[in-house]
């Protein structure tokens, strides 16, 4: 019979992988009962409503179904036989407070009519009592700021990054691609440098959750879209890992390994608030878009550069996690998200030219 270290030690290699293929197999399973089910109810996106040029036909929006209740079950089993008893109640408190933002983001899928204001009560309201929650020790900011100050600097980032998954989520993959590297990166910091093991399980389901969904999205012609059902989850799941790993010492790891996205987000924002566009309201704005238009990059090329840079920001995460000071790679990392984001631009505007040419 095993004793009691071995059993402990085979524990630590091999459950962090049942836990990704369990995330990996339901989520394929859930998206696909539940296009057919999108299909009946009619809740779908055309090449209009979605704004990018691969899609042909009709897709189902609401996919997210099969993606984010995989990951909110197997985190509460997590929380349930690996309890972290300072993120007890923040976590159950998350978990609790997915079912309205879902029901919320849902409504707006189906109707395409919920209002901003009533969007917003509920995703404060699904962020501030979990972050209410986390015990007075627990500093994200690395204890630069008082705790106060701390709890709203963490609010606010966690709201904008759960929203961005949204306004980013507008080419084939690219949020499931997104998620996918920054569970991966949360899961390699937590195991190799705290040897923690509830939040090494959490980022290996966000990455096997979100493995499963680019089955069926991750291709030019996509059968499901994740809808705000299911962008806005992964925002809210994917913010609250980076919160957890921050404040375990890895604030600048769980800062480098979303760089593209909050980068790409921000600066579309300031454009739009420059040219007095709502924020809210859709459009081809953002660089990975421009670099996508008809005659430039294909929606999978787009995404094959973006994945390579989120390793090279994956690997200099890790990197961070792993020396003092993990600041000093922000301006290279930086740099290079603001490559890739003038290569879709100018992508964007050689395609633009041919076409006018023609």
């Amino acid at each position: 019979m095993l004793g009691y270290p071995v059993f402990h030690w085979l524990l630590m290699i091999f459950l962090p992988f049942i836990y990704l293929g369990i995330g990996f197999i339901l989520s394929v399973s859930l998206v696909r009962l539940v296009i057919p089910i999108l299909h009946r109810m009619e809740i779908l996106d055309t090449t209009e409503s979605r704004v990018q040029t691969c899609v042909h036909e009709p897709t189902p929006r609401g996919g997210g179904w099969g993606v984010t209740p995989v990951i909110a079950i197997l985190w509460l089993t997590i929380w349930y036989y690996f309890p972290d008893k300072s993120y007890w109640h923040a976590l159950i408190a998350s978990l609790l407070l997915f079912i309205p933002l879902t029901g919320i983001t849902w409504l707006d899928d189906k109707h395409d009519g919920i209002t901003v204001r009533k969007r917003m009560w509920i995703q404060g309201i699904a962020i501030i009592i979990p972050i209410i929650f986390l015990p007075s020790d627990v500093m994200v900011c690395l204890g630069y700021l008082p705790l106060w100050l701390d709890r709203i600097v963490t609010i606010l980032g966690w709201w904008w990054f759960m929203n961005l998954f949204n306004f980013m989520d507008g080419i084939n993959g690219i949020s499931g691609l997104e998620i996918a590297t920054i569970g991966l990166g949360i899961a390699l910091c937590a195991y190799f440098n705290e040897h923690d093991f509830p939040l090494t399980l959490m980022g290996m389901v966000l990455l096997g959750a979100a493995a499963g969904w680019l089955v069926w999205n991750w291709r030019r012609n996509a059968l499901a879209f994740l809808g705000d059902v299911g962008s806005i989850g992964l925002g809210y799941f994917g913010g609250f890992a980076l919160i957890i790993l921050a404040s375990k010492g890895h604030f600048w790891p769980a800062a480098l390994m979303s760089l593209y996205y909050c980068m790409d987000a921000t600066v579309t924002l300031i454009y739009k608030i420059k040219r007095g566009v709502p924020v809210w309201q859709s459009e081809r704005a953002h660089f990975y878009h421009k670099g996508t238009v008809p005659g430039a990059l294909t929606s999978l090329q787009a995404t094959m550069r973006l994945l390579v840079l989120n390793i090279i920001l994956l690997v200099m995460a890790f990197c961070a996690s792993r020396y003092e000071r993990g600041w000093a790679y922000l301006p290279f990392a930086m740099a290079l998200c603001v490559l890739l984001m003038c290569h879709f631009r100018t992508e964007g505007k050689k395609a633009l030219s041919k076409n006018n040419n023609v």
